[in-house]
């Protein structure tokens, strides 16, 4: 089977194969739905009406299909737009049979454990772009989207190759992790998955250098720039807009990682005296994000299995 990079890579070849990895690729972020709601449709349609997206372990599941063992996620997790999450979890409420469970601020971001296999978190964005909270998530593999109809990847290199690359946002001082993140750590490494604080970590050779590519800690990222692996999920032929393809530039979300330079030469950026204060402020955007965030929780009975 090939990885999601090789399957973008082949889908350009013909339309034959366009139409094949458009189809498996439907299947299966359709069958990842389908544990929650009873119309995949439907649910892409509401999506695509609200900029709402999917992220967190749901997203994952259906992206990196290579991972080994079958899981599965516990819980969906909707990011949407300021604005956007009444309307989204009104629509599961009178179509899909849930029920809304309770609202508050949110203290972390990145998907829920110890839900049913029908529970949907709302995340509303503090901005009008639902992907706004995704640079903040724990670590790296986890920081990706499914929409309407595209997806994606935003560290395939790592991400489609089983690691991740903990986020010293979300860590104590910039390098522990604190007792939730020991938690989906110990999760994601049942799932096949490896972490470290740098890319760097898993070089065989002690004198590699920084690339500057897209795990350096001072790269300024954004969705959808050459580091990203995105896709369609129509065919080449379809017309489509991704979610952050919008005339209003301030819905352009841009981050970087921060954190300890990850070595190399002593010309290299990251160990400049600028560092410091550029960390600085990344953790005052993540004070600030998380006091404005807002959570709704919606769950319904599961289903009487036959």
């Amino acid at each position: 089977m090939l990885d999601l990079t090789s399957m973008q890579n082949w889908r350009q070849a013909c339309s034959c194969t366009d139409a094949a990895v458009t189809a498996y690729l439907n299947v299966r972020y359709n069958g990842m739905l389908h544990r929650f709601v009873h119309d995949a449709d439907h649910f892409r349609a509401v999506l695509r009406a609200t900029g709402c997206v999917l992220s967190g372990s749901a997203a994952l599941n259906v992206l990196d299909h290579q991972r080994p063992g079958s899981w599965v996620p516990s819980d969906l997790d909707v990011y949407a737009p300021y604005g956007k999450a009444t309307r989204f979890a009104s629509y599961l409420i009178a179509h899909e049979g849930y029920t809304l469970e309770d609202t508050f601020s949110s203290s972390s971001y990145g998907d829920s454990t110890g839900f049913s296999a029908s529970s949907i978190d709302i995340i509303q964005s503090m901005t009008l772009s639902s992907l706004h909270p995704l640079p903040y998530f724990w670590a790296t593999h986890v920081m990706n989207f499914l929409s309407a109809d595209s997806f994606c990847v935003a560290y395939p290199t790592t991400t489609l190759c089983g690691r991740g690359i903990l986020n010293p946002v979300a860590l104590l001082d910039g390098r522990y992790p604190h007792q939730r993140t020991l938690q989906v750590l110990a999760k994601y490494g049942n799932r096949g998955y490896d972490f470290r604080l740098q890319e760097i970590a898993w070089a065989q050779s002690t004198t590699a250098e920084c690339d500057e590519g897209e795990t350096c800690p001072m790269t300024i990222r954004f969705f959808g720039d050459q580091h990203c692996l995105i896709g369609s999920l129509n065919s080449s032929s379809t017309a489509q807009r991704f979610p952050y393809d919008l005339p209003d530039n301030s819905r352009i979300v841009r981050w970087w990682r921060g954190g300890d330079a990850c070595g190399g030469c002593s010309r290299h950026r990251c160990i400049s005296r600028q560092f410091s204060s550029v960390q600085t402020k990344r953790l005052i955007d993540f004070v600030e994000l998380l006091e404005a965030a807002r959570l709704y929780r919606i769950s319904r009975v599961p289903r009487n299995v036959v």
